[in-house]
């Protein structure tokens, strides 16, 4: 995948090294690694660290800097460029070609790959327990919701005047009670419900 090199940037293998990696880059550098186009892949990053945003690569228009933003799994089509500025420097990166063996055996690659079922049966159980965690936020968001419904409501109902004195001692007296509600949202006094609103 790669191809000429121009400036301090070094090729070692199948990886290419920001200028004295491991140790730290130097201030101003620049320089342009080639892509073969016809073989290439998507970028297997061994490491990345540069003065975000001043210290970058080019990767077909766009700057990866820092240490979060890199280009995993980015397959460049054009010239990149490695750019660091006057001031402050890091250990820089360490860009590899992904092994061509795995590329190969990769899912859908050919019909006969024999890891694909296992990969799907793996997608399938994550998208599974996903669905279940959702699930599980949804019912709860429900219940809270129907607890606040319920309060509220028989807040209303106790606080509205009813005719004076009346409405006040049996305000009183309701005050220290509270609402069961279960799961299925059925509301009823008593402790055979899982969820206790307190008035």
């Amino acid at each position: 995948m790669w191809g000429a090199i121009s400036g301090p940037c070094t090729l070692d293998g199948a990886c290419v090294l920001s200028p004295n990696y491991p140790q730290y880059y130097r201030n101003n550098q620049k320089c342009t690694i080639e892509i073969d186009a016809a073989n290439a892949a998507p970028i297997s990053v061994e490491y990345f660290n540069t003065e975000w945003y001043f210290d970058y690569l080019l990767i077909d228009g766009r700057k990866y800097s820092g240490r979060r933003r890199r280009p995993s799994g980015k397959t460049p089509s054009s010239t990149i460029v490695w750019s660091s500025d006057f001031s402050i420097t890091r250990r820089g990166w360490k860009l590899c070609e992904p092994d061509r063996r795995l590329l190969e055996q990769a899912p859908g690659s050919d019909g006969s790959d024999e890891s694909a079922p296992v990969l799907a049966a793996e997608v399938e159980a994550d998208i599974e327990a996903r669905r279940m965690v959702i699930g599980i936020i949804v019912v709860a968001a429900g219940v809270s919701l129907w607890a606040l419904l319920v309060r509220y409501a028989l807040q209303k109902r106790i606080l509205s005047p009813l005719g004076g004195d009346l409405a006040d001692s049996n305000a009183k007296s309701r005050r220290n009670s509270g609402v069961y509600i279960n799961v299925h949202g059925d509301t009823e006094k008593g402790e055979r419900s899982n969820v206790y609103v307190p008035l």
